[in-house]
């Protein structure tokens, strides 16, 4: 974990690495968290499957397509059927709110424009109406020159309308060994201004900021896992006087329960707190946690 200050405020980045031993390997968690509350997850297995089977029924929405200069790659036709978790689906009132709100099933083809045989894609999807961006890397895959290729994201819990999503291609790997864009993968984006409605209060003027005492790391879920997904959680922290973290917002979520163990990874930390004329205060700080394929 890194503490750095960025703009007059503390930046955390707190860093989960999953090592991808060869192609044809599934990437393998090399860490763990220590303490997970309220680790139950937000959907049953009985949701889930419940939620599959409507899928197969719902609505098809086209994706928009972000065309990017010099593209080893074409994308063609994204289509997404999604629906939005409510009703039976909700937490009880004692759990946290559903941070994921929507699932989704996505269908697409990929075509090779080049000479050269493609063993590694990377995707960018970004939500437009709730400004969250994730990356997903299909790999292996293996696209002869010319050729095309059909993939299916069966299942995915996201956060946001699935409606407003667009994809664009950033990385690719040949069979020569030789990449274009973003890989083996692309820097996850900073998010901007946070929206109002989950914008943290302004950090009062302190004489001392927060310092991180301890280390704590995110559990890399198995959806995400299974869908290759990476990217980036925002989220403002508000550091009590104790210098425990009281309250996590989220200003930037990731698919597939990403969010949420970022979020039981955030209230792990402890701080030594701010001060201002010597006596502690509480602080809003911002933290960024990367999930990322290495």
């Amino acid at each position: 974990m890194i503490a750095r200050e960025r703009n007059s405020s503390i930046l955390l980045l707190l860093i989960l690495s999953c090592c991808l031993a060869s192609p044809q390997a599934e990437p393998q968690a090399q860490v763990s968290i220590t303490h997970t509350p309220d680790a139950a997850p937000a959907l049953s297995d009985r949701a889930k499957k419940q939620l599959q089977d409507k899928l197969e029924t719902a609505a098809m929405t086209d994706l928009q397509i972000i065309d990017v200069d010099g593209a080893p790659l074409d994308i063609n036709g994204p289509k997404a059927t999604s629906i939005k978790i409510e009703g039976n689906y909700d937490p009880p009132p004692e759990r946290a709110p559903i941070i994921n709100d929507y699932v989704m099933k996505l269908r697409f083809r990929l075509i090779n424009r080049t000479e050269q045989r493609v063993t590694g894609v990377g995707l960018e999807f970004t939500n437009t109406q709730e400004n969250n961006t994730f990356f997903v890397y299909p790999n292996p895959v293996e696209i002869e020159p010319g050729k095309s290729k059909k993939f299916e994201i069966a299942f995915m819990t996201v956060t946001g309308d699935p409606t407003y999503l667009s994809v664009q291609l950033v990385g690719a790997r040949f069979g020569d060994g030789n990449t274009w864009g973003g890989f083996p993968f692309r820097r996850p984006r900073r998010s901007g201004t946070p929206p109002a409605s989950t914008a943290a209060p302004v950090a009062p003027q302190v004489d001392n900021k927060p310092r991180v005492l301890n280390s704590a790391q995110p559990r890399y879920t198995e959806e995400a896992r299974r869908n290759h997904v990476l990217g980036a959680v925002d989220l403002r922290l508000l550091v009590g006087t104790d210098g425990a973290v009281k309250q996590v917002r989220v200003t930037k979520a990731l698919p597939d329960g990403l969010t949420e163990q970022a979020i039981r990874a955030a209230y792990e930390l402890r701080f030594e707190p701010a001060r201002k004329n010597g006596e502690p205060v509480e602080y809003w700080m911002p933290v960024i946690v990367e999930f990322n394929l290495k």
